[in-house]
């Protein structure tokens, strides 16, 4: 049987949070549904009572796992390609699920997966991409919701142009310095909130693209929403606080019971600039890439501005490494989180561990 949850998290408590803390110790693991990855492993191209009946047993087969691992929390990612694997009042069913976008799969997979994990004592977060539209260009071209037709000037297309001829396909985004953007990732967040039982809310490390933006692909939101007396990377920085903080003052809003957080990139910045204007000091010996100025990504100041219950880094390294020893990492984080009050999350892969570092497979019997 094929290892259906891919990432592992250790949660440490650091610190009392304002907001609801979370109920007990947090033992997850990110379930992931783009690219039908972890679930469903394939999709509903026609929908009928034993396709429906498969998927749902495939789900509770994975629950089940998750409980005689003793995990007790699935982060279940929900809105993977600005789409739902629920009833959504902005955006269409995914194509992931039911084989096609805006193909209704015969009944409701969150609704289910509460259900089933509450029945099991296990806590149900969802997991949201809070900008990603297509994992390549044009994949969505003139079908249900396709952003970049309805509203081109959402659309950040990171494709690569040789003139006017599109040489290589990218990914798509929602563009974070557009105002509209923010409002449609808070107004789906509230509708989540006001229709299901969740336990939590949690974004993963997308916001600007890893391949870099270049000074001109935002233009239109530039030219309308830039001050002048910003930098573009502050400005590009402030844009996604901006989302962050709209959606935790959301869940307060509607259910502050639902605790919020974020999985970022395991390093902030790499420039000892930056953090000391913060009053902080980086960690010795780190060295990689630096996600403040790439994807233009702050979970210090979402720590400082009080607008997440908890950080989860993504540290994938181990305490081996040279440059991203983990053995640094992970006490660096946990202290910077327990400066502001808040909880600290290790998030670790288990797909990546080599066979030396791998658990030992359980025996089995015949």
């Amino acid at each position: 049987m094929r290892k259906l949850i891919s990432l592992l998290l250790i949660f440490i408590f650091t610190g009392i949070v304002q907001a609801q803390p979370p109920k007990r110790e947090i033992r997850a693991g990110w379930l992931a549904t783009v690219y039908r990855i972890d679930w469903p492993t394939t999709a509903m191209t026609s929908v009928t009572s034993a396709n429906i009946s498969a998927q749902k047993a495939e789900f509770t087969a994975i629950l089940d796992s998750v409980k005689a691992a003793n995990m007790n929390a699935v982060f279940f990612q929900v809105r993977p390609e600005s789409d739902a694997f629920y009833n959504s009042a902005y955006e269409p069913w995914s194509a992931h699920l039911g084989g096609s976008r805006g193909t209704y799969p015969g009944y409701d997979p969150l609704a289910f997966a509460i259900e089933e994990s509450h029945k099991r004592g296990i806590e149900l977060h969802a997991w949201l991409n809070p900008y990603r539209f297509e994992t390549s260009a044009g994949k969505y071209a003139g079908q249900t919701c396709d952003y970049k037709t309805l509203h081109p000037e959402w659309i950040l297309d990171y494709a690569v142009y040789t003139g006017a001829t599109k040489t290589t396909d990218g990914i798509t985004i929602l563009d974070p310095g557009n105002p509209a953007v923010r409002k449609l990732i808070k107004n789906v967040v509230g509708d989540i909130l006001s229709k299901y039982d969740i336990d939590g809310i949690i974004f993963d490390d997308y916001f600007y693209a890893y391949a870099g933006t270049s000074t001109t692909l935002d233009s239109y939101a530039q030219n309308l929403y830039k001050p002048t007396t910003k930098t573009l990377s502050d400005w590009r920085r402030e844009n996604v606080n901006k989302m962050i903080a709209d959606v935790y003052d959301t869940i307060q809003a509607v259910k502050p019971q639902v605790i919020f957080g974020v999985s970022p990139f395991g390093i902030w910045t790499t420039s000892s600039a930056v953090a000391t204007a913060r009053g902080l000091t980086l960690p010795s010996g780190i060295t990689g890439s630096n996600m403040y100025e790439q994807i233009y990504c702050d979970p210090v100041a979402w720590l400082e501005q009080g607008k997440v219950d908890y950080i989860s880094p993504q540290l994938y390294w181990t305490t081996t490494s040279t440059g991203q020893d983990y053995d640094k990492l992970c006490p660096w984080w946990s202290d910077v989180a327990k400066k502001y009050n808040k909880y600290f999350y290790s998030s670790m892969s288990l797909s990546s561990l080599t066979s030396t570092y791998a658990a030992p497979k359980a025996s089995t019997v015949a």
